[in-house]
């Protein structure tokens, strides 16, 4: 028996007459407790979603606001370390192929350097928001 906190009574009506015990989850909880741990876990993950969403969406504002708006990802990039790049090269050709880093990475360089993070920011913002729209048949009651 569970106490209820709306309630001053020890159990629920029934029926006419008839007094049962309050049982969490209506007495269903051993159909019903892996839902609801399944939620709390998705719940979780929409939040950590939601906050690298905004800490992504944050920083390509912070870099159009403060560098120039054209200002390509590679030239960034060679602002914050020259040999970056070289490493960068030279360690995708080695281990992934040379067409990794000429028909994948090259194209990402030359766009502005807000535009990788602001892609970034959407497709975390996406997948947090899908994570709050999933419905389930067990949920919803049809009348």
């Amino acid at each position: 028996m569970v106490p209820h906190p709306a309630w001053g009574k020890p159990g629920e009506a029934l029926g006419i007459g008839e007094l049962e015990p309050t049982q969490i989850f209506n007495g269903r909880g051993e159909f019903v407790a892996d839902f609801h741990a399944d939620r709390k876990n998705e719940m979780i993950a929409q939040r950590i979603l939601a906050v690298l969403a905004a800490t992504f969406l944050v920083g390509a504002v912070a870099v159009a606001t403060l560098e120039p708006p054209l200002l390509p990802l590679g030239q960034a990039l060679l602002g914050v370390d020259h040999d970056l790049l070289r490493t960068a090269h030279d360690g995708t050709v080695r281990y992934l192929g040379p067409w990794i880093w000429d028909d994948l990475a090259q194209p990402v360089l030359a766009r502005p350097a807000w535009l990788m993070p602001a892609s970034l920011g959407l497709i975390f913002a996406g997948m947090a928001f899908s994570f709050s729209n999933r419905t389930d048949a067990r949920r919803h009651r049809r009348s």
